[in-house]
Order: structure tokens, then sequence, then C-alpha cells
């Protein structure tokens, strides 16, 4: 699983690509657990995840690619080292 967290993203280009749709996640895989560690919420009774819960990875290489995306922090764990979550 990917955890994304929005922020505003503007590139030069974007006009080129109208249309198109990315994706935006995380370096390193993270558990709904980790997610819901990170945002002070309590564990699912039993490991269960939320209905709905995500069972994959993403693909993020045409979003670095096409419009040269670097996420601020590559990772949840970095984001939350820094205290930005």
């Amino acid at each position: 699983m990917n955890a994304s967290h929005p922020r505003l993203i503007s590139s030069p280009s974007t006009t080129r690509f109208y249309g198109a749709a990315d994706n935006v996640a995380d370096d390193a895989p993270v558990t709904v657990a980790e997610i819901l560690e990170t945002l002070g919420e309590p564990p699912m009774p039993n490991g269960d995840t939320p209905a709905g819960a995500w069972g994959g990875t993403v693909d993020t290489s045409r979003i670095r690619s096409d419009l040269g995306f670097q996420p601020e922090f590559p990772t949840l764990r970095t984001a939350r080292e820094a205290g930005a979550v």
C-alpha cells in the first residue's frame, strides 16, 4: 500500500498532459496500521482493514518522468520524522 499526502504541485508543462491522471504516492509501501498510527487513530480490531482499503501499490513513474515530480518527503516515515504529519 502507498500513502499519498496531497500538496499543490505546479508544473510549467501541465497543458501538455491535459486530461492525464498520474499517481502521487509514497516511495515505500505502508500498512493501514502504520497510517492509522501516524494519524493518532486506534488500530483496527483483530487486524482488520477499513472497508474499501486498497490492496496494492501504485506506479508513480509517469508523474516523475513527465512532470519532474519529486516529493518533499519521499516516505511517510520521513514526513513523520520531520514533524510534517
